[in-house]
C-alpha cells in the first residue's frame, strides 16, 4: 500500500455538501505594484517636506513614527506569502468555536497592538514638540526672502530667513505664516511685522525660538508651534483611520460568523487593509499636492 506523501494540511476541506468559494489572491500582488508606484510618487513629490522634518525631528522619531507602517507592510506581506507563494486557497470555512480562529485572532491583536503603539509614539512626539517649543532659547532672525501662494482658505507666506544659533552658527530657515481670509494673520503677530509680511520687503526682523541642541527645530514667536503640515499629523490622521477601519471590519468578520456560522473568504484581507489605507491616502495627497501644492509650494522656489 502506498504511504501518504506528506502530512496534512493545516486547514480542513470542506465537505462535498458545503458550497466552497474560491477567490483569486492575485489582486494582492497588484495592491503591492500601486504600493511601490504611490511610494515612488510620495517620496519624488515630497522629498524636500520630508528632509526638513527628518532634520527636525531627528532619526529615531522619524523610525519610531514609522511602527504603524511596518506592521501593516508585515500583515500585507503575510497575506501574499499564506495565499500566493504558499497557495492556501482563499476560501470561506466553518467557523470556530471563538468566532475568530486563533491566527486571524492573533493578526487583529498584533495589528491593533502596533497601531496603538504608533499612535502613543506621535502623541508623545506632538506633546514632546509643544514642550521644547516652551523651553526653546529666543532670539532674532533677518528675513530675506518672502514668498506666497493663495489658497481658498487664505494665504500662506513662506519667510526664507537666517539666524544664529547657540554657537554663533548662521544657519537657514523657512517660516511659514497663514494669512486666514477671516482670521488674517497671528494676532500675536507685531502689526509692523505684518505690514512688512504682507508688503513683502526685506530684509526686516523677526523674533524666533529654537531648540538650542537641535537648531533645525525652530519657530515663529507670535504664531503658534503646531503645524498642521508637520509629519506626525498625518500620521496621526493615518492612525486613527487604520484603527477605526480595522475595528469595522473585525466587527463584520464577527456578524458574518454569528449569522452564517462561517469565516468569510474575505476575513483575511483584515491583513490587507491596513496598507491599502496607505496606500489610498498616499495616492489621494500626490494627486492634490500636484494639482494644488499646498505642502510643497515652498520648495520649487
Amino acid at each position: 500500500m502506498r504511504k501518504p506523501d506528506g502530512p496534512a494540511r493545516s486547514y480542513a476541506a470542506p465537505s462535498p455538501s458545503e458550497p466552497v468559494e474560491h477567490h483569486d489572491p492575485g489582486p494582492a500582488l497588484l495592491l503591492l505594484v500601486g504600493l511601490l508606484a504611490g511610494a515612488a510618487g510620495g517620496v519624488w513629490l515630497f522629498w524636500r517636506f520630508l528632509v526638513r522634518e527628518h532634520a527636525r525631528m531627528g532619526t529615531l522619531a522619524m523610525v519610531l513614527l514609522r511602527v504603524g507602517d511596518a506592521s501593516a507592510l508585515v500583515a500585507f506581506l503575510g497575506y501574499c506569502i499564506w495565499h500566493v507563494a504558499m497557495g492556501v486557497p482563499v476560501q470561506s470555512k466553518a467557523a470556530p468555536a471563538g468566532l475568530l480562529d486563533r491566527r486571524l485572532a492573533w493578526i487583529t491583536a498584533s495589528l491593533v497592538g502596533s497601531l496603538a503603539l504608533d499612535l502613543g509614539i506621535t502623541l508623545f512626539l506632538m506633546e514632546k514638540e509643544n514642550r521644547d517649543f516652551h523651553l526653546a532659547r529666543t532670539g532674532q532672525a533677518t528675513v530675506t526672502r518672502v514668498r506666497k501662494r493663495s489658497f481658498p482658505f487664505g494665504t500662506i507666506y513662506a519667510l526664507d530667513a537666517r539666524f544664529l544659533d547657540a554657537q554663533g552658527v548662521t544657519r537657514e530657515a523657512t517660516f511659514f505664516l497663514q494669512d486666514g481670509r477671516v482670521e488674517g494673520l497671528p494676532w500675536m503677530i507685531p502689526l509692523a511685522t505684518q505690514a512688512a509680511v504682507r508688503r513683502g520687503r526685506v530684509p526686516f526682523e523677526v523674533g524666533i525660538a529654537f531648540d538650542p541642541g537641535r537648531p533645525q527645530r525652530h519657530w515663529l514667536l507670535g504664531a503658534r508651534w503646531y503645524d498642521e503640515d508637520r509629519l506626525h499629523t498625518f500620521s496621526l490622521v493615518m492612525i486613527g483611520a487604520q484603527l477605526l477601519a480595522v475595528a469595522a471590519f473585525t466587527a463584520a468578520v464577527r456578524y458574518h460568523v454569528q449569522t452564517r456560522r462561517r469565516l468569510p473568504w474575505w476575513g483575511d484581507l483584515q491583513m490587507v487593509l491596513p496598507l491599502a489605507i496607505e496606500v489610498a491616502a498616499v495616492c489621494v495627497l500626490v494627486a492634490g499636492e500636484a494639482n494644488h501644492h499646498r505642502v510643497t509650494w515652498w520648495a520649487s522656489g
